[in-house]
């Protein structure tokens, strides 16, 4: 299955359009919060999954998802309720808790690729404003019953 991971969008949905442009075709969308919204032109053309971020406070949806796709368990949540700012201790207690073993996160409009013990967190960065020298970001994972091979892309050219 080949998902496209997106996250802080802000309210720019053509952020969305870009990454689809270059990752199509594509099984699945996962939008890690900040922008839930930004899907509403793509939405019936293929599977998506979101959650809510601290900035889409005002509309109901679930701030927390744990999909089952080929074996893996996947925790999507946008980070803000687990100080990932500061760490991921939080967050890896909570993926522990539902037995995950991938997790998508967002609120750092950083990119992060980090292995904790059997879980691996991946941060997609920010399609909108990201921070430091960073490029507006998002991944691509091919996942299947044995592995999840993912790769970050930028969404414009690198510089600070």
């Amino acid at each position: 299955m080949k998902i496209l991971i997106i996250g802080d969008t802000h309210g720019h949905p053509y952020a969305v359009k870009k990454a689809l442009d270059m990752a199509m075709p594509v099984d699945m969308i996962i939008h890690a919060g900040d922008g839930w919204n930004d899907l509403d032109e793509v939405e019936g053309k293929v599977e998506i999954v979101k959650v809510t971020g601290n900035c889409d406070r005002s509309l109901k949806g679930e701030s927390e998802r744990l999909l089952k796709i080929d074996g893996h368990r996947i925790f999507i949540t946008h980070g803000h309720k687990y100080n990932v700012k500061c760490s991921l201790n939080r967050l890896n207690y909570r993926a522990l808790e539902l037995k995950a073993d991938i997790v998508i996160f967002g609120h750092l409009h950083k990119r992060v690729c980090e292995q904790e013990g059997k879980v691996l967190f991946i941060n997609p960065g920010s399609a909108w404003r990201p921070r430091g020298c960073e490029p507006p970001s998002f991944v691509l994972m091919d996942l299947n019953d044995q592995d999840a091979v993912f790769r970050f892309f930028d969404l414009a050219q690198p510089g600070c």
